[in-house]
């Protein structure tokens, strides 16, 4: 089945992505982890997206989101859904360079439930780049109630495992 063509710029994402990555952020422990994430489609105008962790040395899940990536027909805007095994939720808007190789995403809501872990996040910026034809890069930065200024949280280098 065919990528759909809204999807044009975003059809290199499709398949398995593996990889490692480090996470800081000024209130906790620097981390490394192992990484899993898969893009999918059915045809329709957005990619399924699903991403596992596990802790580098201890072998214990860390992580774990799922959600939807849209495109607006005829333009580099791009809407990113996902849900977390927290129970945060980010709704991120931005843009998809001409090429493709660059998305650039920042949350225009995120969501806790009432009792999740303090300090929520409140903003969290997205940043993926396409490396040759088979790497991914990105960068996460966020904030949260007590540290209000977008800060360096995820860097991670991926590796395509397997295309559609």
């Amino acid at each position: 089945m065919s990528v759909h063509p809204a999807l044009a710029r975003l059809a290199w994402l499709v398949g398995r992505w593996q990889g490692c990555g480090k996470g800081c952020y000024p209130t906790i422990k620097s981390f490394e982890y192992s990484e899993l994430v898969t893009f999918g489609h059915c045809g329709k105008p957005f990619l399924t997206y699903s991403d596992r962790t596990v802790h580098v040395t201890e072998k214990t899940p860390l992580h774990a989101e799922d959600g939807f990536w849209k495109v607006n027909p005829g333009s580099d805007s791009i809407a990113v859904s996902l849900a977390q095994n927290t129970g945060v939720t980010e709704l991120l808007e931005g843009t998809v360079s001409e090429d493709g190789r660059t998305i650039n995403l920042l949350t225009t809501a995120v969501h806790a439930p009432s009792f999740g872990k303090e300090p929520h996040v409140t903003k969290v910026e997205r940043m993926y780049e396409r490396i040759g034809d088979n790497e991914l890069k990105y960068v996460l930065k966020m904030a949260t109630q007590n540290t209000p200024e977008l800060t360096l949280h995820l860097t991670g280098q991926l590796k395509r495992v397997e295309s559609e």
